[in-house]
């Protein structure tokens, strides 16, 4: 299994052979995306000196979990009073 450490040496070496904006290879992004199954990502992404925010766009995480879910919600009465604001926001009052 990968520790943190060789990955964080592989990066290295790579930045020290092509200069430190060269593209890291698939095969580091499958060892960070193993890895970050463990480990938090923007922290893996401190430790080895990577954006986090390209980390995550390269391997197709969010930030924040996204959970989809449908909810039904009950049909709404007319409102009683609706206001339109100039900013375009919509006001409505209804019964309770």
């Amino acid at each position: 299994m990968d520790s943190v450490s060789d990955l964080k040496n592989q990066i290295q070496q790579l930045r020290a052979s092509k200069g430190p904006r060269a593209k890291i290879p698939s095969d580091i992004w499958s060892k960070i995306s193993h890895i970050s199954q463990s480990f938090p990502l923007k922290e893996l992404c401190r430790e080895v000196g990577i954006n986090p925010v390209h980390a995550r766009k390269k391997m197709g995480k969010s930030s924040s979990p996204i959970h989809k879910a449908f909810i039904q919600l009950p049909s709404s009465p007319m409102p009683l009073l609706e206001l339109t604001l100039k900013s375009g926001a919509v006001i409505k009052v209804f019964e309770q």
